[in-house]
């Protein structure tokens, strides 16, 4: 359940919606701590990282960009 605040009479999302949201939410959670030992390792001025693959018929192409942390 999403804990954002609306303004009331605005339209709020559908349960499709953040059941959908939550998803998306926990498949980062996952590939954030899949990736970890690889992001860890490598090499200094490293600016990217992409991963393709083809799963199932689907060809996924994912690329990570470091930014720096706000303190």
């Amino acid at each position: 359940m999403s804990t954002t605040p609306y303004l009331p009479g605005h339209p709020q999302p559908t349960p499709e919606a953040v059941a959908r949201e939550e998803q998306i939410r926990n498949a980062f959670l996952v590939l954030g701590k899949t990736l970890q030992p690889v992001i860890e390792v490598l090499p200094r001025g490293t600016k990217t990282l992409t991963i393709e693959k083809k799963i199932q018929g689907f060809h996924y192409r994912l690329t990570l960009t470091p930014i720096a942390e706000e303190k």
